[in-house]
């Protein structure tokens, strides 16, 4: 049987990977029974859910604000699941009644050391009442900031005090989602493209990523995907996530890439000159070092 979420609305807004953020909706619904599903974005694409055009996004500062100023009037439930095309529902045996006590619950940031680290948006559940308050005129967004890292540590004390938001602690985030610590556990989602090894076999990972929009090979998360391969000796994968990546930058270019990940910095030259190695002689007209 399907996990009742009866009062929990899914929903995504994307105008880039719209294909693989319907999959993640429906792979999500698939799991779980939602009140309502929607994909806010300009472009058509069928699916198991509902559709809303909107106008076309061009930014992550356009995305945050759809989804703090806009987002709000579309949902009608206690709750909203905010899911992306790199991060859905995995497990629905993981989803714990507690989670409904809290207004926010993303991923936990492991690279955060204080009180404030869950925070992490592209997989998260968020209260109306979290909605509503963020949809006010004094919260504003700001393009030099993260929307996330701003709501979840900047305004969090505001939104605590005078709204009575309650942020999950970190010991619940870690049974809801990860992002960039790996579970410890079995979680109810997941988000972030350096983790979809995890969830897909070699072919399907090859083909997810035939999918996606160029721009997202020369992305610190794309090279954090092909570091799990070589660790993880997925090597099929491994080649043809490389020659993606290789055919847009040089290879200094992707480890300055890779150690953007400080636990990858002792495994990134290897991974490299593995993919170098096995790399078809034919990458022709690949930037070279």
């Amino acid at each position: 049987m399907k996990l009742d979420l009866k009062d929990v609305t899914i929903c995504a807004v994307d105008s880039v990977n719209v294909a693989l953020t319907a999959r993640a909706l429906d792979l999500s619904m698939a799991k779980c029974n939602f009140a309502d599903a929607i994909l806010f974005s300009d472009q058509p694409v069928k699916g198991t859910f509902r559709t809303e055009k909107i106008e076309k996004i061009n930014s992550t500062v356009e995305y945050s604000f759809f989804c703090w100023k806009i987002l709000p009037d579309f949902v009608k439930t206690r709750f909203v699941l905010i899911v992306q095309w790199d991060g859905y529902v995995i497990n629905a045996a993981a989803w714990k009644p507690i989670f409904r006590t809290y207004d926010y619950i993303g991923a936990r940031w492991p690279f955060v050391t204080d009180a404030l680290s869950v925070g992490n948006g592209g997989f998260s559940l968020r209260s109306r009442k979290f909605l509503c308050a963020l949809a006010e005129s004094r919260f504003e967004l700001h393009e030099s900031q993260n929307s996330d890292w701003i709501a979840c540590r900047t305004y969090r004390p505001t939104l605590a005090t005078e709204y009575g938001i309650r942020f999950a602690p970190p010991h619940v985030a870690d049974r809801f989602s990860h992002e960039y610590a790996a579970p410890n556990g079995p979680t109810f989602g997941f988000h972030g493209l350096g983790n979809m090894s995890r969830y897909l076999g070699d072919g399907e990972l090859v083909a997810f990523v035939d999918d996606l929009h160029p721009y997202v090979y020369e992305t610190p998360q794309y090279a954090k995907l092909i570091i799990e391969c070589f660790v993880h000796k997925r090597d099929e994968a491994l080649i043809a996530l490389y020659a993606k990546i290789r055919s847009r930058l040089a290879r200094d270019q992707i480890l300055q890439m890779m150690v953007l990940f400080p636990y990858n910095a002792d495994v990134a030259p290897d991974c490299i000159s593995k993919c170098e190695t096995l790399m078809p002689s034919s990458r022709g007209s690949s930037p070279s070092m």
